[in-house]
């Protein structure tokens, strides 16, 4: 589904909360792109098992998304959330 493999669909899938999506998220060691500069997909979180903000981010937003929640929207320049 959606490209990702049965294993990493699973993962997703349990992260039906946010409160299951924050213990995931607190569990993951910080990416701190020792080899240069990463914008890491989801799905090579899910297999690296590290992520900085911007990689954090993108994987609650498919996890969320996976469960029918709405698309979020944020701006890197400072400015506010939409």
């Amino acid at each position: 589904m959606f490209g990702l493999s049965k294993k990493e669909l699973a993962i997703l899938k349990k992260l039906s909360t946010p409160e299951k999506i924050q213990d995931f998220l607190d569990r993951l060691p910080i990416n701190h792109e020792k080899n240069g500069d990463t914008c890491l997909s989801p799905r090579q979180v899910l297999r690296e098992k590290k992520a900085h903000c911007i990689e954090g981010v993108m994987l609650v937003a498919t996890a969320l998304w996976l469960h029918g929640e709405e698309s979020c929207q944020f701006q890197s320049d400072g400015g506010s959330a939409v």
